[in-house]
């Protein structure tokens, strides 16, 4: 089994080789270290092979001193050597590779007599029947179902329109929303975050 000395030369070795000096950035903290950029074989992932004991975590930012690059950190991982640390690697992505990911994006889907999709966008879908909450208005809705129910299409219709409603357009329905202020839950419950432009703008 190989000793703690002879672990110790293996990385000696590998920095004497590829070794380079970087500087890691965590908050208003930075330090310098030395480190050996390195690929993984199997998935050919690129990280930075740091001496055992590096303090060094996903989030921090690496700053390759000889070009002035800077690093995220996504994942840290331990190499170790018939069971004993060899090194600290952390796996990182390039300003490029971060900025070229697509922002994640939310599509409504509403479920009722029509199919409405709010968005281009499905990379996340929350499906929503709209039939839920008007079978609650008629149970609960009493002398203001019509309105009630006017409210639920002015947003429905906003959302086939891909539009926003503004405060004005809903002041009509503030003195039914004081009654039945379980609507207001309902809806966010139902629409989620997209339910609480419609009582804020």
């Amino acid at each position: 089994m190989l000793s703690d000395h002879e672990l110790k030369n293996m990385m000696n070795e590998v920095m004497k080789l590829a070794g380079e000096d970087f500087e890691i950035i965590r908050g208003a903290e930075r330090r310098s270290v030395k480190g050996a950029r390195n690929t993984q074989k199997s998935t050919h992932r690129k990280y930075v092979q740091f001496y055992p004991g590096t303090d060094v975590k996903a989030g921090d930012i690496l700053i390759r001193q000889v070009s002035g690059e800077e690093w995220l950190v996504t994942e840290i991982d331990h190499q170790t050597i018939q069971g004993k640390l060899l090194s600290v690697n952390a796996f990182y992505e390039t300003r490029f590779e971060r900025e070229r990911q697509p922002a994640p994006s939310v599509s409504y889907t509403f479920h009722n007599s029509s199919n409405i999709i709010a968005g281009s966008q499905t990379s996340a879908t929350m499906n929503i029947n709209i039939g839920e909450i008007e079978k609650m208005i008629e149970e609960n809705g009493g002398a203001d179902k019509e309105e009630l129910l006017a409210l639920v299409m002015a947003i429905k219709e906003a959302f086939e329109k891909q539009d926003t409603i503004s405060k004005g357009s809903l002041a009509r329905f503030s003195e039914m929303l004081e009654r039945h202020s379980w609507i207001m839950g309902s809806l966010v419950q139902l629409l989620g975050s997209a339910a609480i432009q419609f009582f804020i703008r």
